[in-house]
């Protein structure tokens, strides 16, 4: 069941936003930006928002703060991610750039492992090699 979003904070949220930004239930990227890697974990938020530049992100990030609704944050998807007010989804923030000089890559927020992979292909083939992104916890 989809929630319902408080009409103070809608109308919050799209003094911040425009209109393409805010995807309803009913837009065909909801369903794509708010699916959780683990179906138990879905909550079925009331909006998805994808701020399209670091200004608006600047804007909303507080806003979602102080407002007490219930949202998550959601980068590459591939985690389990869900809110049953707001998604707040950095799929816009999908910058890639490689530096060959020095061999450095800066991505965005937005890119997934996969993604990168594909692009540093294109851009240096060769052999990628495992990337561990977690932290070990160990036991005294």
């Amino acid at each position: 069941m989809t929630h319902t979003l408080p009409e103070k904070a809608r109308d919050a949220i799209a003094g911040i936003l425009p209109p393409e930004e805010i995807l309803e239930p009913s837009s065909e990227l909801y369903a794509q930006e708010s699916k959780t890697w683990a179906a138990q974990k879905q909550k079925n938020p009331a909006v998805v928002v994808r701020p399209g530049n670091a200004e608006r992100l600047q804007k909303l990030v507080p806003y979602l703060y102080d407002s007490g609704l219930d949202f998550a944050i959601r980068c590459g998807g591939i985690g389990s991610s869900s809110a049953k007010d707001v998604v707040l989804s950095m799929k816009q923030f999908d910058s890639f750039k490689y530096n060959q000089q020095d061999q450095t890559v800066v991505v965005g927020a937005g890119q997934t492992w996969g993604d990168i992979e594909q692009k540093l292909e294109e851009v240096a083939p060769g052999r990628i090699g495992t990337v561990n992104c977690h932290h070990d916890l160990h036991q005294r």
